[in-house]
């Protein structure tokens, strides 16, 4: 093994053209959950539940390039869709701004929390008894 250390099996951020259709599955799934357990009239729960659900996304990708559009992506479904309804997109001032904050916290937090994760995951290193010793100097 030429003085490695051999590891568990340790997964690496998905591609950034997957984590984008990662994180628009998430936003699809959290705006169809959003609509379907809370009201027209509790925009702030319905949030919510769109941000733990890019979190979620992120979290799984780990991509820190595609956090932003992931919670782009997520901004305009509750803009279209839970905030007006039939995907109609419009400017609501500073209230779109502040989910649109809000999004890309959870989003960026979702990495954090998913490279946190996989730091403890891959702290659990395997080396075999006296496998460096039996390797020998390398070359």
């Amino acid at each position: 093994m030429n003085g490695s250390v051999s590891t568990l099996t340790r997964t690496r951020p998905w591609d950034t053209e997957f984590a984008i259709a990662a994180g628009f599955a998430a936003a699809v799934a959290g705006s169809a959950l959003a609509a379907w357990r809370f009201p027209p009239d509790a925009p702030g729960a319905r949030l919510i539940v769109l941000a733990v659900a890019v979190a979620a996304g992120t979290a799984l990708t780990r991509s820190a390039r595609a956090c932003l559009p992931a919670a782009v992506i997520a901004w305009l479904f509750c803009d279209g869709f839970l905030i007006d309804h039939y995907g109609e997109l419009r400017w609501h001032g500073w209230g779109d701004a502040v989910r649109l904050a809000v999004l890309a916290g959870a989003a960026y937090g979702g990495v954090v929390a998913g490279r946190i994760c996989e730091a403890g995951a891959g702290s659990g290193r395997v080396e075999a008894a006296g496998e460096r010793e039996a390797d020998g100097p390398a070359g």
